[in-house]
């Protein structure tokens, strides 16, 4: 089963501003075709895991309760569109202070501790950040960046030397253009393409 990755913030549900966290469902809305994309990613055996680094949980900007109840409606609204999620990681510690933060690699192994199936060449990393992509190479996933500023992570990620594999403006782009072929195949993980 191929496994694909989810950042949540500006993938899944739109991005608070700088410095500010979702703190509530009521602050959570999804992006515009998340819900489609995440159903035919679902249709076509795709095992969807969501990791996240929350660090507004260590600032005390809401509790982890707090982030239990949005991630609890998240979850439910996600499996009524048939598009349900297989797990749901999350980092809530500060900068520097432990291995789970992405660009860290923690929350990945202990997603493969849970799904011993996970290899992580075949597997896929959509987000839209550095950290995401930093995280997905040294995992030797495939990079898939999505949101609004790709043009400025890629000139982050260019003196580093990391090409994405693909990019796109959403979640619903990556997943028609990318992840599942236009003959409704779905892409292996080790055809790449950079975009």
């Amino acid at each position: 089963m191929l496994t694909v990755f989810l950042d949540r913030d500006g993938v899944i549900n739109r991005k608070p501003p700088d410095g500010d966290y979702v703190k509530s469902w009521q602050e959570f809305e999804f992006l515009p075709g998340v819900l489609d994309a995440l159903h035919a990613l679902k249709q076509h055996g795709f095992r969807l895991l969501v990791v996240t680094n929350q660090r507004g949980v260590c600032l005390g900007r809401f509790s982890e309760n707090d982030l239990r109840l949005i991630h609890d409606r998240m979850a439910e609204a996600l499996r009524n569109a048939d598009a349900a999620l297989d797990a749901i990681y999350y980092c809530p510690h500060d900068n520097n202070s432990c291995d789970c933060r992405k660009p860290g690699t923690g929350l990945f192994l202990q997603a493969q501790r849970d799904f011993p199936d996970i290899h992580f060449p075949d597997s896929f990393v959509v987000g839209d950040s550095t950290v995401d992509m930093e995280a997905a190479a040294r995992l030797g996933c495939k990079k898939v960046l999505v949101g609004d500023d790709i043009a400025g992570v890629i000139a982050v990620l260019k003196p580093e030397k990391l090409q994405v594999d693909f990019s796109a403006g959403s979640l619903l782009e990556a997943v028609r253009e990318y992840l599942i072929k236009p003959n409704n195949e779905v892409r292996p993980a080790k055809a790449s393409g950079a975009s």
